[in-house]
């Protein structure tokens, strides 16, 4: 290991975690089609993306700051990165040891993305977390923000427009499918949401300009047409709510209520949805009143069954078909076991629990607290999150930072 200013491996990290969270849809917005019939394209930006976010990561495992901040070292931190490493061990022993069936392109996909991505950004940001300056971060993923609307706007006008294809899925680009390009919107939202909530005395014409690009970063998430998405921004918002409010008695009555009004106008809601994105309302009918789940809930029945024949230790990583089951808690049954899943929920629990604090005091780390809570609930509907780098990062910063000081 070589020592460098802490000045500069702040920098590094400020920069690393920008590039996981923001870097891979903005350079793939600005630079990529938005589709092509030749799937090589992607990777000609794809692959210079993950090894720059690789090399950071290298840095920051092997570089050491001169002025060592103390660490306050906690538990969930601990139990988070040695659950990931039994994880690993486990996908490999099933890889290559039990030889378990996996889908050829899925398997390329896991271990490219354990090797490059999720072992150096967990080992990374454990080594960094306490180095960054959330305040500079919130600036750069603000202004990130601001620039991958424009980037989309500039190349995809017709998703803004109103005539745009209706009955057809938005995605940001080839490498940016639909659910991928609605989570992004949905981030992008957080970020600026979080931005104002947390900068009271900021410029007005500034918060104008940003809660005018929150409404289109909402638009553009019903315009991709992703259920996941919008579940996820439902959810966090109404967290963000109920965490703000100091009577959590009469935050919960509010919180029900909310939720039985929409239940009883759900026909209205759908209308309105259907205005702003025809192809979402479509998909959110077919949700509410045909219990469509896009074949989701075969895929959930096929998971307990392959956990009751060996619920303490786990059976395989993988579906019997090869693929994961787009719900994490449901991953970790079949992988690791009842406690493996058990331990994931303990985490999540944590990770809730203290971005309940961060927004009750309005901490700079909000932003990453909430983005945290976002991906997490991504991982219940798509997505595994053995190749989440992103959950990984703001989970781990989230477990590893000081505990807020309560307030009220």
């Amino acid at each position: 290991m070589f020592k460098v200013s802490n000045r500069f491996y702040s920098f590094i990290a400020l920069l690393f975690v920008f590039l996981s969270l923001l870097g891979y849809q903005l350079a793939t917005t600005a630079l990529l089609p938005i589709a092509s019939d030749s799937a090589a394209v992607s990777q000609t930006v794809t692959y210079p993306y993950r090894a720059v976010v690789f090399v950071l990561a290298f840095f920051l495992i092997v570089a050491t700051p001169f002025e060592k901040k103390i660490s306050s070292s906690r538990r969930a931190t601990i139990i988070y990165i040695v659950l990931m490493l039994v994880y690993f061990i486990r996908i490999l022993v099933d890889i290559f040891v039990r030889q378990v069936y996996i889908q050829p392109v899925f398997q390329r996909v896991v271990l490219q993305y354990m090797f490059i991505a999720m072992i150096p950004s967990i080992w990374a940001t454990a080594r960094c977390a306490k180095y960054i300056d959330f305040n500079r971060l919130n600036q750069w993923l603000m202004i990130g923000g601001v620039l991958l609307l424009g980037v989309t706007v500039w190349n995809q006008n017709s998703l803004i427009a109103a005539e745009y294809e209706e009955m057809a899925r938005g995605e940001g680009n080839v490498a940016l499918n639909s659910i991928g390009f609605g989570h992004t919107c949905v981030s992008v939202f957080i970020v600026f949401f979080s931005w104002i909530a947390c900068n009271k005395e900021g410029k007005r014409i500034w918060k104008a300009v940003l809660i005018l690009l929150m409404v289109m970063s909402f638009v553009l998430m019903l315009r991709a047409a992703s259920r996941g998405p919008l579940v996820s921004f439902v959810i966090v918002l109404l967290f963000f709510l109920f965490s703000r409010m100091k009577n959590k008695v009469v935050g919960l009555i509010i919180s029900l209520v909310v939720i039985l009004l929409v239940w009883v106008n759900m026909s209205t809601i759908l209308e309105w949805l259907g205005s702003i994105s025809p192809m979402m309302e479509q998909r959110m009918a077919a949700t509410m009143y045909e219990d469509d789940s896009s074949g989701r809930d075969s895929l959930y029945k096929q998971a307990i069954d392959i956990f009751l024949q060996n619920p303490v230790l786990g059976k395989q990583f993988v579906l019997n078909n090869g693929f994961y089951s787009h719900n994490s808690v449901l991953d970790l049954m079949i992988g690791l076991g009842f406690f493996g899943a058990l331990v994931w929920l303990y985490l999540i629990w944590k990770d809730v629990i203290l971005t309940y604090r961060h927004i009750l005091n309005k901490t700079a780390m909000m932003a990453i607290c909430l983005l945290s809570v976002q991906f997490i609930l991504k991982g219940f509907l798509s997505g595994a999150i053995y190749t989440d780098n992103a959950l990984a990062i703001c989970m781990l910063i989230v477990l590893s930072a000081p505990k807020p000081s309560s307030q009220g």
